[in-house]
């Protein structure tokens, strides 16, 4: 029954990244009156590892819950930085390793350049690229810590209602990153699904 469920949560998320790629191709009448911004966010969701861990036994991380926030800086009505820190907690399953706590958290410290497509109906689909470091802490006691560097990307919709300072989104994100760990060694793809509101100051 977990497997079904999960599978089914990947498929939803990878027919939302589709959808988000159709709007950004479809959108072309992009509004002009977007001006730059100051930009605070907070998001939550969760997160769907997406590889196992590199062993025969099929060991791999169970699904999160996730959240994070950050900075945002709006540089044009189509591009944006931001600054972020996402936290997301699993449990590392299968017979290779056992622990009395099995949680790992894993916290990802990043910059993102972002590039969407306004439009006058307040919708803007976009997609994003960045990178940062990733921090992967198990809940055992004595056991070392993963610090890794790690890749993202993603896509996105925002809404902002008519005269107002406050952004609602909804985005697919992925992390690439190595895992090299009690024995493991294997290329990760951590993926999620996120909602979140921002705060815009323009300027």
């Amino acid at each position: 029954m977990r497997g079904f469920v999960e599978r089914t949560e990947l498929l939803l998320l990878f027919r939302w990244i589709g959808l988000s790629l159709v709007l950004i191709l479809a959108f072309t009448e992009p509004s002009s009156g977007q001006a730059r911004a100051l930009l605070l966010f907070g998001q939550a969701g969760r997160m769907y590892p997406l590889a196992n861990l590199g062993s025969d036994a099929g060991d791999d991380m169970s699904p999160g819950r996730a959240f994070g926030g950050g900075l945002g800086f709006q540089v044009g009505p189509t591009a944006a930085i931001r600054a972020m820190v996402n936290v997301s907690r699993s449990n590392l399953r299968g017979p290779t390793v056992s622990f009395d706590d099995s949680t790992f958290t894993r916290s990802y410290i990043g910059l993102d350049l972002m590039f969407g497509a306004p439009s006058d109906a307040g919708l803007a689909p976009y997609i994003f690229f960045g990178g940062g470091r990733l921090c992967a802490d198990p809940g055992e006691p004595g056991v070392d810590t993963l610090v890794k560097p790690a890749g993202r990307l993603g896509t996105g919709m925002n809404y902002v209602p008519d005269n107002s300072f406050f952004v609602f989104f909804v985005e697919a994100a992925g992390w690439l990153y190595d895992f090299e760990l009690l024995g493991f060694s294997s290329l990760q793809f951590d993926t999620a699904l996120m909602g979140g509101l921002a705060f815009a100051v323009p300027f």
